[in-house]
């Protein structure tokens, strides 16, 4: 049975970790608040959708 991507441990995080996400989610909080100021479009759900995968995307290139 393979092991490792789906790991059920979960390390400790460094306060440089944490903060670096933190940072991250902040900077997506401002960008999302400037998209959403656009009128809605099949555009904006992209970029939206695409900000949540790169926030996700980062937030798992930190911790694993």
């Amino acid at each position: 049975m393979a092991m490792g991507r789906f790991r059920k441990q979960h390390r400790q995080l460094t306060d440089d970790e944490k903060a670096l996400i933190e940072e991250i989610k902040d900077g997506a909080q401002a960008l999302e608040a400037s998209l959403e100021k656009m009128e809605n479009s099949r555009e904006k759900s992209l970029a939206l959708t695409n900000l949540e995968q790169a926030i996700m995307w980062s937030t798992q290139g930190i911790t694993s």
